[in-house]
Parts: C-alpha cells; structure tokens; sequence
C-alpha cells in the first residue's frame, strides 16, 4: 500500500528544481529527519532519490518517502 500524498508533499515535490546543489536543507521522510548538504539527485534502480550529506555520511532518500523539504540555516 502507498502512503497517502498530503498538499504538502506535492507542493514540496513541485519544488524539486528549485533545489540548490551547497545548499542546506531539512529534509522529512516517513522514517527521519534530517539537516544537511543537498548533493544533488541519483535514480538507483530507476527510483529517483535525493542525496543529502550530513555529519554521519551521506543518505540516499527515496523520494516516494519525503513528506517534507525545507531550507535549513
């Protein structure tokens, strides 16, 4: 079963261009959040995936698992 899509999520998904490589943001899945540096965007086995690195590594994170992305000071 897929996880409900909120207002959010599409707005947040609408904004996915508008994403700057450097930047910090604060980014929500269904399972964490988590506040780092955008590296940009991978597609692993054709699932398109944001990369995030932060002080623990770097995440691969799924987008059918964001719920939120917002910029981070």
């Amino acid at each position: 079963m897929t996880a409900p899509h909120s207002p959010a999520l599409r707005r947040d998904r609408s904004n996915l261009n508008q994403l700057r490589r450097g930047a910090n943001y604060r980014i929500t899945t269904r399972h964490r959040t988590r506040v780092g540096e955008y590296l940009g965007m991978e597609a692993p086995h054709g699932d398109r995936a944001i990369l995030l690195r932060h002080p623990a590594g770097t995440d691969s994170i799924a987008l059918r698992d964001l719920i939120s992305i917002r910029a981070a000071a």
